[in-house]
């Protein structure tokens, strides 16, 4: 396992690590190995980009974090899609992690807009998770032929 560099209250990757140890706790099948797997990916991302910015990515850099995030999570969600029609939509996984960025994004744009004081999404639920059955009507933003790859072969 690659180590962490110092001990620095103002590095992303100490509260994400945490973040996602904690989350990963609650996944039902999701071995502890893979979730170290996973960690030992966070901490080889952030060699790449102390190798690339000269350090770790900090809280309050002076970025719009939400933005950056929009931003990777469109490259994703197009990522996911090439991989999805690479195999032609036979993979139920990638289905799910197309559908649950596509998730990602409608929430980062609601906090995009909450933070520039739009307003008119202020105090919504959270939505419920689109690829549950009784949930396929939230799917809408997706065209028909995704809709019929996702709904396929339950």
């Amino acid at each position: 396992m690659t180590p962490l560099r110092e001990r620095n209250p103002n590095r992303v990757s100490t509260k994400a690590i945490s973040e996602f140890r904690i989350l990963s706790e609650t996944w039902d099948n999701f071995p502890s190995t893979l979730t170290e797997d996973v960690i030992e990916d966070f901490v080889e991302r952030e060699n790449v980009g102390v190798e690339s910015y000269g350090g770790p990515l900090q809280i309050n850099n002076g970025r719009d974090a939400l933005v950056d995030a929009y931003e990777e999570l469109l490259d994703a969600f197009m990522y996911l899609t090439q991989r999805g029609v690479e195999e032609q939509w036979e993979n139920y996984n990638i289905d799910l992690a197309l559908s649950k960025t596509g998730s990602a994004i409608r929430e980062v744009v609601y906090a995009l807009n909450n933070d520039r004081g739009v307003g008119f999404l202020g105090g919504r639920d959270p939505q419920p998770d689109p690829i549950e059955p009784d949930n396929r009507n939230q799917l809408a933003f997706y065209d028909d032929d995704y809709y019929v790859a996702v709904t396929d072969g339950e």
